[in-house]
């Protein structure tokens, strides 16, 4: 069996498309075509990527030991890659985005019987819509593809949904554990997914005298914890990082390599890029920061609605109810925030913007 990897550009991941392609979006510090990879494991003898442009395809094109190497890529200005594809997958076929977050079991699953890869609860994202209602996440088919009764010049999305139409019925998977990856807050939610696969501690680092650390953690090799500081898992920090003295990292929280969390700094539910820092006391709670970002002293990102409804954000100029009654900001990479910046919930920065001290985010920052 093949699988075939689409990946397109996602602008309403930004600001964190805005530096990278979607599929090298970390998830527990590995870029989600990587760990799609890995997920995939012995499902599919042979991989082929289709992307939108050379520059995405070679930024995502990288292996960890382990995975299936890319035998295949192809540019999609067209159908004809993916189709050309397809045709050369008499074995059998994984059709699947390569920025999507899947897990493995589910993914052994549907590739044992066949059939479509659903979530029910998303109402964009993904391949398609879902022939239940949901969106179509992956799509199996353990013989050639019928590719019959397309017609001429058919489009991605047509060969898609012909494929939904002919392949599945009857087998439709509800994922629980996969998930399209469209806005930024599913950046949080497919880690917060991943952690919960983490179980007991692995510490490779070196912990100080005077250290809390409970439930399931990692901690990457040459990391320092540094005294005072409280660990709640689950929690994943990478490698040679500095955290502390009497930081508070909660629940939910994924810290990425080279990254300084300083003195009475506290980040809950999470995700940090590589390299940012943060050296003195602030808050950073239900968010996303990029990488090597700086982090001014008394940085704050407001969360919580008076009203505990749920957040409105921005999207394509667009007001959109995120479904989160806790959305903290989204800042980019190489972003600078002033001392005492307070961001709004929801609030984006656009890489390498920067704010004065005693700035209060009020809207998107995006030049």
């Amino acid at each position: 069996m093949r699988a075939i990897l689409l990946a397109p550009h996602e602008p309403r991941l930004a600001p964190f498309t805005c530096t990278r392609p979607p599929g090298a979006i970390p998830v527990l510090n590995v870029p989600l075509f990587l760990a799609n990879q890995a997920a995939l494991g012995e499902s599919a003898d042979g991989l082929s990527v289709i992307g939108e442009s050379a520059d995405d395809l070679s930024s995502i094109s990288g292996n960890q030991p382990g995975n299936m190497a890319v035998d295949t890529m192809g540019v999609q200005d067209s159908a004809a890659a993916l189709l050309d594809a397809l045709r050369n997958c008499s074995d059998g076929v994984i059709l699947m985005q390569a920025h999507d977050r899947f897990d493995k079991a589910e993914l052994a699953v549907l590739t044992q019987n066949g059939g479509i890869l659903s979530q029910p609860d998303a109402d964009t994202g993904g391949l398609a819509a879902g022939p239940n209602g949901g969106r179509v996440l992956a799509i199996c088919s353990l013989e050639s593809p019928p590719l019959d009764g397309l017609g001429s010049g058919p489009s991605t999305n047509d060969i898609v949904e012909h494929l939904c139409s002919r392949q599945g019925q009857g087998k439709l998977l509800k994922a629980t554990r996969s998930r399209a990856m469209v806005y930024p807050w599913h950046i949080i939610e497919a880690n917060v997914d991943a952690l919960q696969n983490l179980s007991g501690q692995r510490i490779e680092g070196s912990v100080q005298d005077g250290v809390s650390i409970e439930g399931p953690v990692v901690i990457g090799s040459s990391t320092t914890i540094k005294s005072g500081t409280t660990i709640e898992g689950p929690v994943m920090i990478g490698d040679h990082c500095t955290i502390g003295p009497c930081a508070y990292i909660r629940p939910n929280t994924v810290i990425g390599d080279n990254c300084f969390i300083g003195h009475s700094f506290e980040i809950f539910d999470s995700v940090v890029f590589d390299g940012t820092k943060g050296k003195h006391r602030s808050y950073v709670g239900h968010s996303v920061v990029g990488s090597n970002a700086n982090l001014g002293c008394g940085l704050i990102t407001s969360d919580y609605r008076h009203d505990s409804r749920s957040h409105v954000t921005l999207v394509d100029g667009k007001k959109l109810d995120s479904g989160r009654i806790k959305l903290g900001a989204f800042i980019g990479d190489e972003v600078k925030t002033g001392v005492q910046t307070l961001l709004y919930p929801g609030r984006k920065i656009w890489p390498g913007l920067s704010t004065l001290p005693g700035d209060i985010v009020v809207s998107d920052k995006t030049g």
